[in-house]
This record gives C-alpha cells, structure tokens and sequence, in this order.
C-alpha cells in the first residue's frame, strides 16, 4: 500500500527516506463522498487566515488529502487550481511525517478568501504550521 503513493516502505523519521518519492497518486487523494462525508462529520479542525485544514486520524494505511475550495470563497479558477497545487506539494513534502504510526489521516483543505491574494511563501508557511499540528494531535487514533 505504501508503494502505490510513492513509498517503498513504510516511513520513518522526519524526512523523506531516499526510497520514498513525491508522486501524488490516487491512493493519496480522497476520492469519494463517503470519505469526504466521514471527515466533516468527525474532523478535528486547525484554522487560520488562509486555510481550514480538517483531519482524521486512521489507524492504517496511508494519508490521504481532499480538497473542498469554494468558489464562493476564491471565485477565479486560476487561483482556485493555485491554492490546490501548493497544497498538494507542501503534502507531498510533508507526506512522510504525516504517515508515521500510530496514525496516518485523511486531510481535507478548504480555502479562506484572503488565500487568494496570499504569496507562495505565505501559503507554505501556513501549511507547515498545519502539518505541525497535525503531527502533535497523533497521540489519539481512532477507528
């Protein structure tokens, strides 16, 4: 299972291992309504001015990462498609520590209006310090 999401074994440690890749493959995504419903419904919650970013711990497997970016909220598709593909590298780059046991998540991202106008290095700044949560709320997986 960890090598179909670019990982040839099971990670260790904080960095990537020289085994692991950066592929985003459709076993690191969440794909469907049952996943998505499962994370809002139960989700905890890490907020700031850029992001929503909700997660669940699973007990197995690997992280996954959604995306629910309204265009309500960031009405041009351009920055739509930007906000999503930094997501999706910051994830990639952090997939690894987000994987370790006890728990991997499943991640959904949602977007606020001021991400729009926020530079590259605002929006990585501000998903580490999600990631950074993230990984201190391990302690607790559920089922």
């Amino acid at each position: 299972i960890f090598e179909s999401c670019g990982l040839k074994e099971q990670p260790t440690g904080n960095r990537p291992t020289a085994t692991s890749t950066f592929r985003f493959t459709r076993d690191c995504r969440l794909l469907n309504t049952a996943d998505f419903d499962l994370v809002f419904a139960q989700a905890k919650r890490s907020s700031d001015q850029f992001y929503t970013v909700l997660y669940l711990p699973r007990l197995t497997g690997i992280s996954r990462l959604g995306f629910a970016i309204a265009k309500k909220r960031v009405s041009r598709a351009a920055a739509r498609n930007r906000l999503k593909r930094l997501a999706r590298e910051s994830f990639r780059h952090n997939r690894d520590s987000l994987t370790r046991p006890p728990a991997a998540f499943d991640i959904v991202i949602l977007a606020n209006s001021r991400a729009a106008l926020a530079s590259n290095d605002e929006l990585f700044a501000s998903l580490d310090k999600h990631w950074q949560k993230i990984r201190k709320d391990r302690s607790s997986p559920t089922a």
